[in-house]
């Protein structure tokens, strides 16, 4: 595949055509039917198209981050001062603050 670098996509050369996984008659039909729509509706659907590979790629250490490195960038995007509303005893007192039920005592 060579890149169009005015778009940014890669662009299909024609003798990549003709895999193993698709029948000619089917490749040829989509083939058909894009080539018929608007630029603009062409981009769309390579862009589609390049979304649903991605996806189906198989996650690898290479693509996954860290889920503290995750839990940092989100905790970073909450203002501070929504972080002091939160009750300082959320941990000792969880079953209060999530089921209703009365405080535990601290023995």
């Amino acid at each position: 595949m060579m890149t169009d670098n005015l778009l940014n996509v890669e662009v299909l050369n024609p003798s990549m055509l003709g895999s193993p996984w698709m029948s000619a008659n089917l490749e040829q039909a989509i083939l058909e039917k894009i080539q018929a729509l608007p630029d603009k509706k062409q981009e769309e659907i390579l862009a589609l198209v390049d979304q649903m590979l991605k996806a189906g790629q198989p996650q690898t250490h290479e693509n996954v981050r860290p889920i503290w490195e995750i839990i940092e960038e989100l905790s970073a995007q909450v203002p501070m001062e929504e972080w002091e509303k939160l009750p300082s005893d959320g941990a000792e007192q969880h079953d209060h603050y999530l089921y209703g039920s009365p405080k535990r005592r601290n023995d």
